[in-house]
């Protein structure tokens, strides 16, 4: 049922459960693992908020805007239930897919840093992992490139 709730969760409108109907009143969280990538020094993060009055959880992926001739085009989201471990040498040395990955989310910059999943009704307490990533355009070379966050494992509860 877990696996083919999390892509169905996306599908959903992001208003969520009506009020008072939410099965969930926290989220534990846990980040793991390193985020990595070489455009800036800084590794974008991952953290998440539960909001139990939408049912909504919201995951945000924070990363530098950009400069010199570097800019921020989209964030990704990767869920998953298992945590992994996959070198991911084409992204940039030491970098690693820290997510089994059962669906991706992608989301323009103009849409913020932050993706808004739907928790349905009468769902229990359950555990899945998440990693973020920032897609950044570099016009000198026109590259594309991708910074990774660290791995978060969420338990709504």
């Amino acid at each position: 049922m877990l696996r083919t709730f999390l892509p169905a969760l996306l599908t959903l409108p992001a208003m969520g459960a009506a009020v008072g109907q939410c099965q969930f009143t926290s989220v534990a969280l846990q980040n793991y693992g390193l985020g990595c990538g070489f455009v800036f020094s800084m590794p974008p993060s991952i953290t998440a908020q539960l909001d139990p009055v939408t049912c909504t959880l919201g995951i945000r992926v924070t990363a530098f805007a950009g400069c010199c001739n570097s800019f921020l085009r989209d964030r990704l989201l990767v869920l998953g239930l298992t945590p992994a471990n996959v070198p991911l040498p084409q992204v940039a040395l030491g970098c690693t897919l820290l997510v089994n990955p059962i669906t991706f989310v992608w989301q323009a910059v103009s849409a913020g840093d932050t993706f808004h999943l739907a928790l349905p009704p009468g769902l229990g307490g359950f555990t899945f992992h998440a990693q973020g990533a920032a897609h950044y355009f570099t016009t000198i070379g026109l590259s594309d490139d991708l910074m990774l966050t660290d791995g978060l494992t969420l338990t709504l509860q």
